[in-house]
């Protein structure tokens, strides 16, 4: 006997022959009894209608419901020809007693392989559902064709209507009306200005400016949500959106050509600037440095602080700065002196 679990159903050999379902955890030796010309397939089905809560036997059902999918596992009884797989399932089922005490839903194996349909059977039943068709068709023409015109999808007409598809599609085509494309559904114009807020041009919908412009139209409608800029353009649908995207650009460029003027400064830019000066001022200042070591010995003298930031490799002289004004003892193991200024003492 070959025995596998739920988690080894790729592996499982595709044999013809009966099968019994049962759990590992369970003391109570019930089992379902099944057969298939395809058993590995068939495993699957019942793997796939359990986990979904809807095996056609109720019994197993619950049982899986208790045990779990990691105690259910599967075991090949029998190998045997498809001819023979009714008889040999009916045997086991008496075998194991599965119907009274166990999973199976019917006391008698029943196997479905082969078998068609008449002719007779198949024409009735077409006729039926011609005329299941058309009393649909005659039943929802008016509503269809209301919905259609006020700009429904085929998708929304046929879940509010609970119609197939196929019926909403062929009244559409019967009342000679032509089915409209993904993009015929958005017909939400929207407007196209630069990054300076210069107005561009109108569009139809947001499709059709993507396809005109060669950009993608997740961007234009990510632009349309954020007021963003995209591809160097900004878009949007309302003219009230227009007139507060298009002020808030022009501010945007205001403030950029103020800050970018030579004669105009806010007052962060003129204290910034007046720090700038004034260190550059005191830079200029400090000249023939004397670097120490710890013992008071001199190493070097150095003509400016820049020779020094460029000899150490270093991002800016505010550690020099310190040790020479004497808020700092050292520096890089060395202490510094100016001797051409007065420096606190």
């Amino acid at each position: 006997m070959i025995i596998f679990n739920a988690a080894q159903f790729k592996i499982f050999p595709q044999v013809s022959g009966i099968y019994k379902i049962s759990f590992t955890n369970s003391n109570s030796g019930k089992c379902y009894i099944g057969s298939s010309i395809t058993i590995r397939k068939r495993w699957i089905t019942h793997l796939r209608a359990l986990l979904c809560n809807k095996h056609v036997s109720k019994k197993l059902q619950y049982a899986y419901n208790k045990y779990g999918k990691d105690n259910l596992y599967l075991e090949l009884i029998e190998e045997c020809n498809k001819d023979e797989c009714e008889q040999r399932e009916q045997h086991y089922i008496n075998l194991y007693n599965s119907y009274e005490y166990g999973y199976n839903s019917r006391p008698c194996a029943s196997n479905q392989t082969g078998f068609k349909h008449s002719k007779e059977t198949i024409t009735s039943f077409q006729k039926m559902k011609k005329a299941l068709f058309e009393k649909y068709k005659k039943e929802n023409t008016v509503q269809v064709l209301q919905l259609y015109n006020d700009n429904f999808s085929i998708k929304q007409i046929k879940e509010i209507l609970s119609l197939g598809k196929c019926v909403v599609t062929q009244i559409l085509k019967d009342n000679n009306i032509k089915i409209k494309k993904r993009a015929d559904y958005i017909k939400i114009p929207i407007y196209q200005y630069d990054k300076y807020g210069n107005f561009i041009q109108k569009w139809g919908s947001s499709y059709e400016c993507a396809k005109d412009i060669n950009i993608f139209e997740s961007n234009i409608r990510r632009s349309l949500r954020t007021n963003g800029i995209t591809n160097g353009f900004v878009f949007f649908y309302t003219e009230k959106q227009q007139i507060e995207v298009v002020n808030i650009i022009k501010a945007k460029k205001d403030e950029d050509s103020l800050k970018r003027h030579k004669n105009v400064f806010t007052e962060e830019r003129k204290r910034y600037m007046g720090e700038v000066a004034k260190r550059t001022k005191n830079r200029l200042k400090y000249k023939s440095i004397h670097q120490y070591n710890l013992q008071g010995d001199l190493i070097k003298i150095w003509e400016n602080i820049s020779d020094i930031i460029h000899h150490f490799n270093l991002t800016n002289g505010s550690n020099i700065f310190k040790v020479l004004n004497k808020d700092h003892l050292s520096y890089k193991k060395c202490r510094w002196k100016c001797i051409d200024i007065k420096t606190k003492e």
